[in-house]
């Protein structure tokens, strides 16, 4: 039995296309929008070469975009990475290459430490959420270009456990990795507790959604 959580979204959006999933500043973002713009991120991701299966990187904070990047890449059939934004070069370059990523999503205000890492790794399509105008830092790409393909309507089939995603190395109990185990996803329970233990809700994938920040979007 396959399970994408996507469809939630995707029922959600046939029940309640206009209801208002998420908030951000003075702009509303409905079910049905929603639905429609990862469904375009997902077509875009896969129109790049990225096979279901493969690992992204998401390292956003709390605006509209990480929930359009979430839902999309999980329709894609892809594996979906969270990474703090509040990480440093050193450390984005180790969870990238850990998990074998294929791809990052970052925002501007933090895009140098993640361009050094991916330098640090080689090429990796790097794709940035601007907060103002300004032209995506030399060698990435703008988020927006991930808006171009047309929604299919598709969703890929995936296990339930393929979303969270984590390193790709099991975790045992105190926080050490098990070096011998490569898999494309964690254990939920590996996978809870290595985001109790970091303390830090940033790392959550539901993180953008349950702000109650008025600058952030938050699910109703």
């Amino acid at each position: 039995m396959t399970f994408n959580l996507a469809t939630i979204l995707r029922e959600s959006a046939r029940a309640t296309p206009g209801k208002v999933l998420a908030h951000a500043v003075d702009r509303a973002f409905t079910y049905a929008e929603v639905d429609e713009i990862s469904g375009r991120v997902a077509s875009s991701l896969l129109a790049t070469g990225l096979r279901p299966g493969q690992t992204v990187a998401l390292q956003l904070p709390n605006v509209p975009q990480f929930v359009f990047a979430y839902f999309g890449i999980l329709k894609a059939g892809l594996v979906m990475l969270p990474l703090n934004p509040l990480l440093k070069a050193r450390e984005i370059a180790y969870h990238l290459g850990d998990s074998d990523a294929a791809a990052l999503v970052t925002l501007d205000l933090v895009a140098d430490e993640a361009t050094k890492a991916v330098a640090e790794l080689g090429e990796l399509p790097v794709y940035v959420v601007r907060t103002t105008s300004a032209e995506p830092p030399a060698g990435t790409r703008a988020f927006e270009e991930l808006y171009r393909a047309p929604d299919t309507g598709e969703i890929a089939p995936t296990d339930a456990d393929d979303t969270p995603s984590c390193s790709t190395r099991a975790v045992r109990p105190g926080g050490r990795r098990e070096p011998s185990s490569r898999t494309s996803s964690c254990s939920w329970r590996a996978r809870w507790a290595a985001r109790r233990s970091a303390s830090n809700p940033m790392t959550s994938p539901w993180w953008c959604c349950r702000s109650s920040t008025s600058s952030g979007c938050r699910a109703r």
